[in-house]
């Protein structure tokens, strides 16, 4: 047997406080204001202008990333402090519960599987003594001529339910699935894959590019059902 103790976690030293400067809004809204002047680009000037506008906005969204980062590190190393002892200390726990609502499981199981048998064997009893009700009135009809009015057969009781009960627990039934033959599932429970997509057209950028470039009918046949797309994009460094 295993003894109780204390589980004492350290965490890392985190600042009481993070400050964006005043310089850093002052300059976010400078360069809001200079972006919005440019409603559209009529001449190379106007772009490099522009570009450079761009440039500062990056910069300066980066400036805020990495403050973001500095500040959160310690948060984050305390959460994954805090997280691998609590599952370290409730491993031990979950085996334990997992072999225990196995064996439940199993009980409750055969228990409802007993209890479809005795519904079926219910069943098939009432048919036989109703199909046996109906002979036995055929054949008053046939041996005296007329209908008589016979006893209706006694049915046996409803079995009761066989499925445990416990306060402290729900019986139900639930439908899970296991997949065994991938080929075979319709095509509604698949999805697409964006990230193998961009992968197989990175590996092959170039010669997509000059394919492209040369059939611009080849953006539906590289790829069948897909429509490929050689786009220009302003990319700030």
């Amino acid at each position: 047997m295993k003894m109780s103790t204390n589980l004492l976690v350290k965490l890392p030293a985190t600042k009481p406080e993070a400050l964006i400067g005043k310089d850093w809004f002052e300059t976010r809204d400078q360069l809001i204001g200079d972006a919005k002047k440019h409603h559209e680009i009529r001449n190379r000037n106007e772009f490099e202008t522009a570009a450079g506008i761009l440039q500062r906005m990056t910069k300066l969204s980066l400036r805020l990333e990495k403050l973001r980062k500095e500040v959160s590190r310690p948060f984050q190393e305390a959460t994954k402090l805090i997280k691998r002892a609590a599952d370290n200390a409730a491993a031990p726990l979950e085996e334990a519960r997992e072999g225990l609502r196995e064996i439940l499981n199993s009980f409750a199981g055969a228990q409802k599987l007993r209890e479809r048998e005795e519904e079926e064997k219910f069943r098939r009893n009432c048919e036989k003594l109703l199909c046996e009700h109906s002979r036995l009135q055929s054949l008053a009809v046939s041996e005296l001529g007329a209908e008589l009015e016979l006893f209706s057969p006694e049915l046996p009781s409803a079995p009761c339910p066989g499925i445990p009960m416990a306060d402290s627990v729900a019986v139900k039934e639930v439908l899970g699935f296991e997949l065994i033959n991938e080929s075979l599932l319709p095509r509604e429970f698949f999805s697409v894959d964006e990230r193998k997509i961009r992968a197989w057209i990175s590996q092959r950028r170039d010669e997509l590019r000059d394919q492209l470039e040369k059939d611009p009918s080849f953006a539906s046949k590289a790829i069948p059902g897909l429509l490929l797309k050689l786009e220009t994009e302003v990319v700030s460094r």
